[in-house]
């Protein structure tokens, strides 16, 4: 995520832009491509407004460690026994997860999984925004 710093430091350079393309409007510039690039820069800085705003947000809110692992626990036991009663769901369930390919690797009579996943889903109840994190340590349980 984007710190509160950079989208600060972004959002008063775009302030300077659109000051210098308004000064530039009233002495006559090129209108058409002024009005043009301040468009753009009026778009960005609405969006860096609502990304600080965003990130302000979130760190207004506390995490509550407990809740969040128990929500993501409880997600992960129900997508293992949805992957048991109905392997079809699953596998789409995994599709949708999936942020990218999944490498196997043999480990004994086990096989490890990595891959990057976006668990937003997983963490979505416990209150949190969804993020992107890489598949370390979570490997699903092989009965074979």
């Amino acid at each position: 995520m984007i710190r509160r710093s950079c989208c600060s430091r972004s959002s008063r350079a775009v302030a300077n832009q659109i000051r210098h393309i308004t000064g530039a409007i009233a002495k006559g510039g090129e209108l058409e491509s002024l009005l043009d690039k301040l468009r753009e820069c009026e778009k960005r800085r609405t969006d860096l407004r609502a990304a600080i705003d965003g990130r302000a947000h979130m760190q207004a809110q506390a995490i509550d460690r407990g809740r969040l692992e128990t929500a993501v626990r409880h997600r992960v036991d129900n997508w293992r026994s949805l992957l048991t009663r109905r392997p079809a769901h699953g596998r789409q369930l995994l599709r949708e997860m999936l942020a990218g390919p999944i490498t196997f690797t043999p480990a004994g009579k086990l096989y490890r999984f990595r891959g990057e996943a976006s668990f937003g889903a997983l963490v979505g109840e416990a209150g949190v925004a969804p993020c992107v994190v890489a598949v370390r340590g979570i490997e699903p349980r092989f009965d074979g």
